[in-house]
């Protein structure tokens, strides 16, 4: 688990009126998907920018394109957007990381080479992978809107901020 210093109280006014005074690394957040992740789970509890088993299985197997269009946003690069494929399905979307302007690419499970975020996901099945450059929310995911935003509350946009700014701090 890392645990990271807490972001100013007023860049998240939702987070922090929640949070009652503490630090917002205290907050428990329950979170609930329609949809489950990669392996399963469709229960969580978040922690604002503690990154634990929860927080990497949410934003690793399940709304990874949410961190990356904040983490793209924020540093004003474009999104990895990387696709497996099967006979039946054709070629898929995987996962989003954001693609540094250092070559590299930013996820919830660090700063890293591509090649390492390829090798991690082969260890899941045994698919043909490939991944592209996009540039814009829109090239990543047609037709979830203009932004990562778009679609989420604003709790959810705060929460998801947290972690991008926390990942981008630890990559420089």
């Amino acid at each position: 688990m890392t645990c990271i210093t807490p972001p100013a109280a007023t860049a998240y006014p939702l987070l922090t009126a929640m949070a009652n005074g503490h630090p917002l690394y205290e907050l428990r957040l329950d979170v609930t998907l329609d949809v489950p992740s990669f392996h399963g789970q469709s229960a969580f509890v978040i922690r604002p920018g503690v990154i634990d088993a929860d927080a990497v299985e949410l934003f690793g197997f399940a709304q990874c394109m949410y961190l990356a269009g904040a983490i793209a946003e924020r540093v004003g690069c474009g999104h990895a957007l990387i696709e497996r494929y099967s006979d039946d399905d054709g070629w898929q979307p995987t996962h989003v990381a954001a693609f540094l302007p250092d070559g590299l690419v930013l996820d919830i499970d660090g700063h890293r080479p591509m090649e390492q975020v390829l090798a991690d996901l082969r260890t899941l099945g045994p698919w043909p992978l490939r991944y592209r450059t996009v540039h814009t929310w829109p090239e990543a995911l047609p037709g979830r809107g203009q932004s990562w935003r778009d679609t989420l509350p604003p709790l959810n946009v705060e929460l998801i901020s947290v972690f991008a700014e926390r990942l981008i701090e630890g990559a420089s």
